[in-house]
């Protein structure tokens, strides 16, 4: 099973995912896109893989506005999925967990033209399509924007909201916040999605994902 958090920065996506691999152990581990996964000829020229390229190459073409990180975020997408396909046929895991995945790929690739998400639906059906079904995504997000704003402006590593004043992160947090909720509305049209609030206690929070886990898995 493929489990993915997207969200809010500062909103607990890395908290809640170091935490179930704490809870599966062995049966679990996190996808970091690996630059090595290009030189696996044979998943590079898969028919699964340029089936994918294709979608997103589509979702690309549909913009209407073609900006410089667009590139970036298609070749992190593309990176990440051969990572994980590599992974897959070498490992074997129950478990495989993402945090800054698919979902906050294209969300990189369509901030500009929010639109665009009701037509990511052809990529995550093709997800859907390989990988059995078997992918639950987590919506994690925090009431107190205020909270957001602290958390990202003490953390140790770099992020572009960091430099901004606190009202200036507000705005934006308030901008992502509604753009991530319409993506949770089209991915519960053909997945499961749980929304989690970072604003509970933790234990509490990795009960509620093990127990969406465990229903996906009897399904």
């Amino acid at each position: 099973m493929i489990i993915e958090f997207f969200g809010l920065p500062g909103s607990g996506k890395t908290v809640n995912l170091k935490e179930l691999l704490r809870r599966y152990g062995s049966d679990a581990c996190q996808i970091v896109p690996d630059h090595k996964a290009l030189k696996n000829v044979r998943s590079v020229f898969s028919a699964e893989f340029f089936a994918f390229l294709f979608k997103l190459l589509r979702l690309w073409l549909w913009k209407k506005h073609k900006v410089r990180y667009d590139f970036r975020a298609l070749y992190y997408f593309c990176l990440l999925y051969l990572t994980y396909m590599n992974l897959r046929k070498e490992h074997g895991k129950r478990y495989y967990l993402f945090d800054h995945g698919w979902v906050q790929s294209v969300s990189s690739l369509v901030w500009d033209e929010p639109a665009l998400y009701e037509k990511c639906g052809a990529i995550f059906q093709h997800l859907n399509r390989y990988f059995n079904g078997a992918i639950c995504f987590v919506f994690t997000d925090h009431a107190d924007e205020d909270v957001l704003v602290e958390r990202i402006k003490t953390r140790t590593y770099d992020v572009r909201l960091k430099h901004f004043s606190a009202e200036e992160a507000k705005r934006v947090l308030h901008a992502q916040r509604r753009f991530f909720v319409s993506a949770a509305a089209e991915l519960k049209k053909g997945f499961s999605v749980l929304p989690l609030d970072s604003g509970q206690p933790l234990p509490e929070n990795t009960e509620r994902i093990c127990r969406a886990i465990e229903n996906r898995d009897e399904k």
